[in-house]
């Protein structure tokens, strides 16, 4: 398994997520179902680290999280891309052709000298999809990634997802309106409530 979660829990004031187990294979894609407050960002930040949980514990190898509103650095469209690798220690040159690898699988190369400020929403999306995929994670925690895509983008961001799956990485979202879970999914998971946590075949 490339990802571990037992026995987690986490209370907030009228709220309270507990999930008594969660593993994630390699080449698995899970959706994150449950209604709108029902605890799957949360759920997802648990899951890469950035919450710390009352209880248990998660294992694995390298994840990767993105937001719904990914962070840019103000610098270049390729300098985003590749400051992931940068801060795991590749060299410069080869992080950048690493990265512009990257920006070119999601339509981005032609725009590697654009101020990422200057980007649509959409663009912006993809540039922090380049960049999470650059850095070759075990594990992609996505929260929502085609949400701010039209649908010609969201299918081209879906099929970069599924060769990553292929490629033996894992990962979890939750559907988004322009997206289609069940062609993506290997298994699925449901919030209940924001209480519980599912897992279903």
């Amino acid at each position: 398994m490339i990802l571990q979660a037992e026995d987690l829990t986490l209370t907030f004031p009228g709220f309270r997520l507990r999930v008594p187990r969660l593993a994630l294979a390699p080449g698995e894609v899970l959706v994150v179902l449950g209604p709108s407050g029902s605890g799957k960002t949360t759920l997802l930040r648990l899951l890469a680290g950035l919450l710390p949980p009352e209880g248990g514990r998660v294992t694995g190898g390298l994840r990767v999280y993105l937001p719904q509103t990914p962070p840019l650095l103000h610098r270049s469209v390729l300098d985003n891309a590749a400051f992931g690798l940068l801060l795991h220690g590749v060299p410069r040159e080869k992080a950048r052709q690493r990265a512009q690898a990257r920006l070119k699988e999601v339509g981005l190369e032609a725009l590697a000298s654009r101020p990422a400020h200057r980007l649509s929403a959409g663009e912006a999306a993809r540039l922090a999809l380049a960049r999470a995929l650059a850095v070759e994670p075990e594990v992609l925690l996505l929260d929502e990634p085609t949400a701010n895509l039209d649908p010609a983008n969201a299918l081209r961001v879906e099929v970069l997802l599924r060769r990553a799956a292929e490629e033996g990485r894992g990962w979890s979202s939750p559907p988004t309106t322009s997206s289609r879970p069940g062609a993506w999914a290997t298994a699925s998971s449901s919030c209940t409530g924001g209480r519980r946590w599912r897992k279903a075949p």
